[in-house]
């Protein structure tokens, strides 16, 4: 494996060679590298199926010159179509929901790759995938039911086993037309290989009758299995998957996007001194050198194809692990967990772990869901400037200006698209520009209900434990404030207080007054009253981060901020 050690300021484009492939005898482009004693490939090697795509020697990506005029026919380097160093997107594994979302009689929709499927689980709970539509009358599947190890439509109650047969048309009562019928090729879907492991539902974006023995064959892109990780954050993110792949990548926006909650912007920025990025067709790795507090720190981030985003530092164990699932133009479902060996913990911080995992929800509605908020509508505005007509990689840089060694990553991931993306990722191809939906509102753009809450049996929860909460309170804080108001009626009504109020002589009011206020469990009352109302005015409060919160970045310092 090449590597190249280089300062910030060294940073420059090398002379480009031809190769020749091997297996192919195709001539394709690479950029000169030289050796070094640093290497990241234990970073890649667990993430990627190396023995399926191949390995070839490694791209240096280097972060300099990427405003430069573009060479004759530089954009038809993306298009260019069986190239044996492109990756092929639909033969691989895809997340596409967390286990512990999924009700198994319950059939749920998904979309990927801009495929419009169905996921399911028979009697013995294991999953299958199938494409969202009845053969009969188009209906979607996902609306229908679960019998036994088949699923039934809901329009006309045809079923279908886990391999897309159908298995009944009600309609047909004659057995021999029943069986002619379902044997059709036309009575039957077309299925999807699914599996389960390290939490999440995976899909194999190719039919099963094709891709069966090479899916099977094909490891899913997991987690260590000495790894213990905190439940998988879910949402989806009205972002296009190359823009946020793009954005998970560079850490040199947190102070700044995310200022307050995973940076901020006023702290003297940390220096940098060395960059490497290591490239290759199943993925790259970046790993700069930072010195923080006078002492130095490396910090590694690994992407493996097509959904794989790792965070290190100082460690070969991932600190974050991050999946990005391209669903429909214009759309992605992100996954975040952090994983933790807990052998090599000690027992306290175990304790404290699963303390902060015990209260899930607390941190999605404080935590994650403001992080993604951040920035979420600058990116789905953003990726608007650019048609997809222009291309997501070596083209799109050109139409960036991106001078600093932090932007590293992102020309990494953009070229990496160019050279190995094969040119026609699904979703965010030139053709999928029509099927891009317009800028959206920003209070949908953040539609955290929507986007996140549905998938989260956590969230779901703590909004059912705060409406029970909430409807305590306004219980207690109704019966506190009508014995209070009883308690002056009846003081009110006696006969020295209409006099008072007859008079209405100040004495006599204040004495009236002294004895509303001596009544027993009054104040207490009164008291009770309002403290209720508090509780369920903060318990609404609350509630609503499960479902939206404007995030407006010239308040985050609690103070309006002026432009010059």
């Amino acid at each position: 494996m090449l590597m190249n050690s280089l300062k910030p300021a060294q940073l420059q484009r090398r002379g480009a060679r031809s190769s020749q492939c091997a297996t192919c005898g195709r001539q394709s482009r690479k950029l000169q590298c030289k050796p070094s004693a640093l290497s990241g490939s234990h970073l890649l090697n667990d993430q990627c199926n190396v023995k399926r795509l191949g390995r070839t020697p490694s791209t240096r990506i280097s972060a300099a010159a990427v405003d430069a005029p573009p060479a004759p026919g530089a954009r038809d380097l993306e298009q260019q179509q069986g190239d044996c160093n492109s990756f092929a997107w639909t033969k691989s594994w895809y997340p596409v929901f967390a286990l512990e979302s999924l009700h198994p009689k319950l059939p749920q929709h998904v979309d990927l790759l801009g495929l419009k499927l169905v996921v399911w689980a028979d009697s013995k709970g294991t999953w299958h995938c199938l494409e969202d539509r009845c053969p009969h009358r188009l209906a979607p599947l996902s609306e229908g039911r679960v019998e036994g190890d088949t699923l039934m439509c809901c329009y006309h109650g045809w079923t279908f086993d886990a391999g897309g047969a159908c298995t009944r048309i009600p309609q047909l009562s004659d057995a021999k037309a029943a069986a002619t019928a379902c044997a059709s090729p036309k009575a039957c879907v077309t299925a999807y290989p699914c599996r389960a492991q390290d939490g999440l539902l995976w899909i194999w974006p190719e039919p099963t009758a094709k891709s069966a023995a090479i899916a099977q064959a094909t490891p899913v892109p997991g987690l260590p299995s000495t790894t213990q990780f905190t439940p998988w954050f879910v949402r989806d993110l009205p972002v296009r998957f190359d823009t946020l792949m793009e954005n998970v990548m560079d850490p040199s926006h947190l102070p700044y996007a995310h200022h307050g909650i995973l940076g901020n912007r006023n702290r003297p920025r940390t220096k940098i001194d060395s960059v490497n990025v290591d490239a290759q067709p199943t993925g790259f790795v970046y790993t700069r050198s930072l010195t923080m507090r006078d002492k130095p720190v490396t910090f590694s981030l690994s992407y493996a194809a097509p959904v794989s985003v790792r965070y290190y530092m100082q460690q070969e164990r991932p600190n974050l692990a991050l999946m990005v699932t391209p669903t429909r133009p214009g759309w992605s479902r992100l996954f975040i967990t952090q994983p933790t060996d807990f052998s090599q913990l000690p027992l306290w911080v175990r304790l404290v772990l699963q303390l902060r995992n015990a209260s899930v929800a607390l941190r999605h509605a404080m935590d994650t869901n403001a992080v993604l908020d951040g920035d979420t509508y600058t990116l789905h505005l953003g990726e608007r400037a650019l048609p997809l007509s222009v291309g997501i990689g070596d083209a799109y840089i050109r139409s960036c200006y991106m001078p600093a060694p932090d932007d590293s990553p992102v020309i990494a991931w953009r070229r990496w698209l160019g050279r190995h993306g094969g040119g026609a990722l699904p979703t965010c191809s030139p053709a999928d520009a029509a099927a891009m939906p317009p800028a959206m509102a920003k209070r949908d753009a953040l539609d955290r209900g929507g986007q996140h809450l549905v998938h989260c049996k956590h969230c779901q929860g703590a909004v059912k434990q705060v409406d029970v909460a909430s409807a305590v309170a306004a219980a207690v804080g109704v019966v506190a404030l009508f014995t209070a108001v009883a308690k002056v009626v009846a003081v009110a009504g006696a006969p020295s207080a209409v006099e008072a109020a007859s008079t209405a002589a100040p004495a006599a009011l204040a004495t009236a007054l002294q004895g509303v206020l001596a009544q027993p469990g009054l104040v207490q009352a009164a008291g009770v009253a309002l403290a209720a109302a508090a509780v369920w005015v903060g318990l609404q409060r609350f509630r609503a981060k499960f479902f939206y919160e404007d995030y407006v970045h010239a308040f985050r310092d609690g103070r309006m901020v002026t432009k010059s």
